[in-house]
């Protein structure tokens, strides 16, 4: 068991993907620091009726089960505060590897069960940005909907920054163009390997600043990654994987 929940932890880019929220907005005036807020039913949490829970311990019904997402101003970021239908499981000081290395202080965050994926389409140009989720989603978003910026909570945000940045050069590397030889131009590869953590930071964000209460979880993002505060205005499509 302690081996299978290690894996549940590393393996945070190949996960399937179990629930979503819409992009339809609804205003909020609960507090004048609220910018907005997306609810979606109870319940849904299945994917499109077929997707089943990992039948390990650590997960039961519910556990995946977003029921809002909303957005509040605070100073230099926008905090988004993340509702779910049961109380966030909380890592414990059991065993993970050999090593004794316990749960809890690998998922150092308070969280170990769940991601959560904020594709955000900023300039609301139908094709203008990116149609695919992260590697390992299997899914694709309406090209009217391509997003500009994700911001990725995880329980291991360095790993997973670091290992998103391989999984890219790799995919490069498949899609390099050869020479006439059939040699990749492996020139064109380095140059490409030395943009990605530029574009990478660009892009994507996975949060370091994150507190969990109950059935809530906050987690802070930078006016610097969104260019401001989170707008209403924008698209936002929000995905839970395992």
């Amino acid at each position: 068991m302690a081996r299978r929940t290690h894996k549940t932890l590393i393996m945070t880019l190949v996960l399937c993907l179990l629930a979503s929220l819409g992009i339809s907005i609804e205003a909020a005036a609960q507090s004048k620091k609220t910018i907005f807020k997306l609810e979606d039913p109870r319940g849904d949490d299945h994917g499109d009726g077929r997707l089943v829970y990992p039948l390990i311990s650590d997960f039961e019904k519910g556990d995946l089960d977003i029921l809002s997402l909303t957005a509040k101003r605070v100073s230099g970021g926008t905090r988004l505060e993340a509702y779910f239908a049961k109380p966030v499981k909380q890592p414990g000081r059991e065993s993970v590897d050999d090593l004794g290395t316990q749960l809890d202080a690998m998922a150092r965050y308070g969280f170990y069960t769940f991601n959560i994926d904020i594709y955000i389409d900023k300039d609301r140009q139908p094709g203008s940005g990116f149609s695919r989720l992260l590697p390992g989603r299997e899914a694709e978003i309406q090209p009217e909907f391509a997003w500009e910026r994700i911001i990725c909570l995880t329980p291991l945000p360095n790993e997973a920054s670091a290992r998103l940045g391989r999984l890219v050069v790799r995919t490069m590397r498949k899609t390099m163009v050869e020479d006439s030889e059939g040699r990749i131009v492996e020139e064109a590869l380095e140059e490409f390997k030395d943009t990605v953590p530029a574009d990478i930071e660009e892009k994507a964000y996975f949060p370091t600043r994150v507190a969990v209460r109950n059935r809530t979880i906050q987690f802070t993002v930078p006016d610097q990654f969104l260019g401001g505060k989170a707008d209403p205005d924008w698209a936002y499509l929000v995905v839970v994987t395992a």
